[in-house]
């Protein structure tokens, strides 16, 4: 009897991502605890730096909670997912004499292993940050909140899609990447609010995508914060098109590369 095509392609991903999942963190002697102990870690910074409640350089939102809602989505949902999709063709090699398990199942597989790892990060952080300093990590609007942050997983698929397909070809595209990697930190709102950056360098930093979700995850997350410049309309459309992109070049490139 003919399995189902949708159950082989599930257990295909499921076994990608638990492989996956022990190459990534047995290497590590704590293993997935490194996933919750940098956000820590730059929660901690924040409380050093500027206190524990809430101050203006932050639009009056505690420092433990805007890391946060911002360095958490950011680095792990963006970041980690397009640097895991990034070195795919390299780790799928294993899997290159089995012709039922394509590339794109290794792309998905790093889709939902971040998500998935991100989640329960975020989880335990905010069960943390209720007990221990008693702060409510619960956002004011969930599932807006929700769907923003896993667009940027999606985002983060799109361009380590299109950095893996390319630097195949051109070597030099690995390198740029990994250069691109911090000044997207820091130009991205990640570490401050929009409210605090003055015209006309408000206006130029709005032109970056990345900056539109962080401040629209701020907007669905804190009641009295107000975002100047987020677009719900251009980050869609912007991760539309990247997304269209990367389906282009995987469409292009994705024979010659495997």
């Amino acid at each position: 009897m003919k399995r189902n095509i949708i159950k082989e392609q599930y257990d295909i991903i499921f076994a990608i991502i638990l492989r996956n999942m022990a190459k990534n963190y047995s290497a590590f002697k704590f293993g997935t605890i490194w996933v919750v102990l940098e956000p820590l870690f730059f929660i901690l910074l924040f409380v050093i730096l500027f206190g524990l409640r809430g101050r203006g350089e932050f639009g009056f939102i505690e420092p433990p909670l805007f890391v946060l809602a911002a360095f958490l989505p950011f680095k792990h949902f963006f970041n980690n997912t397009m640097k895991e999709c990034q070195k795919t063709l390299k780790t799928s090699k294993s899997f290159n004499d089995f012709n039922q398990i394509g590339l794109f199942d290794h792309f998905l597989a790093s889709l939902v292993n971040v998500i998935v790892t991100g989640i329960l990060s975020w989880l335990l952080i905010s069960m943390l940050l209720f007990w221990t300093v008693d702060l409510n990590p619960i956002p004011k609007d969930i599932l807006p909140t929700v769907l923003y942050i896993l667009s940027l997983a999606v985002f983060g698929l799109a361009f380590g899609m299109i950095i893996c397909l390319v630097q195949e070809s051109a070597k030099e595209v690995e390198l740029f990447a990994n250069m691109l990697s911090l000044p997207l930190l820091l130009l991205s709102a990640v570490f401050f609010p929009m409210t605090s950056i003055p015209e006309p360098f408000r206006s130029y930093l709005a032109w970056n995508p990345l900056v539109h979700p962080m401040e629209l995850i701020r907007e669905s997350w804190f009641d009295h914060y107000v975002s100047p410049v987020a677009s719900p309309y251009y980050w869609s459309y912007s991760t539309l098109v990247l997304l269209a992109l990367a389906l282009m070049v995987y469409r292009l490139k994705h024979k010659s590369v495997r």
